[in-house]
């Protein structure tokens, strides 16, 4: 169980980290908010060479709608750290597949890819991936096809990369630098023992 304590730490920690962010961020617009209110509002923007003002109801709107999207963070974050929300959900796979004490026995022997961002950890039959307080774990029998994926900004100036390991019923998305790309899922594919033709595909966030 030792290797799936250190990642219940990791995720905790995590949560722990995006709750204190959050409750800092909250903070500082609830402090913006009072700002203007003091100060009054009555900003602008310039278009082209034309100033032209916020209405108050609009300033409100954004402050509203940005502190609701972190406090839906944090009380989301407080209750995975408090719950153990994704350690468990990873209990619960590990323990469908037999022995958890074996299997976490399994993985620790088994040496991080040096290609992945991230934890990637593969062998003939199991694939287990964890970034940030995402952890997936499944059996390399269920995948299906291995392809990758570049996912770029609205102006198209920041791109990021990835190796999509896919099963019948998900997708596991392994960030990935982009000069690693080809040598990532041969790694994969020779682990596993299966070959696939990878697809690129690109899309915008």
């Amino acid at each position: 169980m030792e290797f799936f304590k250190r990642i219940r730490s990791k995720l905790k920690i995590r949560n722990l980290i995006w709750a204190v962010v959050s409750l800092f961020v909250i903070a500082l617009f609830v402090f913006s908010i009072v700002s203007d209110i003091k100060g009054g509002f009555g900003h602008s923007v310039r278009l082209f060479s034309t100033k032209i003002g916020i209405p108050v109801w609009l300033e409100v709107f954004f402050w509203i709608l940005v502190i609701l999207f972190f406090v839906i963070l944090f009380i989301t974050s407080i209750k995975s750290f408090f719950r153990d929300t994704e350690y468990n959900e990873l209990l619960k796979t590990a323990e469908s597949f037999g022995s958890v004490e074996h299997l976490g026995e399994t993985l620790s022997e088994i040496s991080p890819s040096k290609y992945a961002k991230g934890e990637l950890r593969c062998n003939s039959a199991y694939l287990f991936y964890r970034i940030g307080s995402d952890v997936y774990l499944i059996d390399t029998r269920s995948i299906t096809a291995i392809d990758h994926k570049v996912h770029r900004n609205m102006k198209r100036t920041v791109s990021t990369y990835y190796v999509c390991v896919k099963t019948v019923t998900s997708e596991i998305k392994i960030k990935v630098k982009r000069r690693n790309i080809e040598k990532l899922e041969n790694e994969i594919m020779q682990t596993i023992g299966k070959k696939f033709t990878p697809k690129s595909q690109s899309t915008e966030q």
